[in-house]
């Protein structure tokens, strides 16, 4: 009876936690409860310096480890 017990008490508390931890695993890039400025940080801050080098320009490289997609900056007609 006492094992039937842990193992309930054990289940319980695993459903009451996976919710946390699965929030946890989210990057704070990707977490819409931070600020846009706490995300912009942490974004830039997983960036290797290659990376952001390759951003700059008006054929923005992709980034497919953070979910970052090439874009062309020269077609949004921003220019001069």
């Amino acid at each position: 009876m006492k094992t039937k017990q842990l193992l309930t008490i054990i289940a319980a508390f695993a459903l009451c936690a996976a919710p946390a931890m699965a929030q946890e695993s989210v990057p704070v890039y990707k977490n819409t409860n931070y600020s846009f400025q706490e995300r912009a940080v942490d974004l830039v801050s997983r960036l290797t310096l290659e990376e952001k080098q390759a951003l700059l320009g008006n054929n923005m490289a992709a980034v497919p480890r953070l979910g970052i997609k090439q874009y062309n900056v020269w077609s949004e007609a921003l220019h001069g």
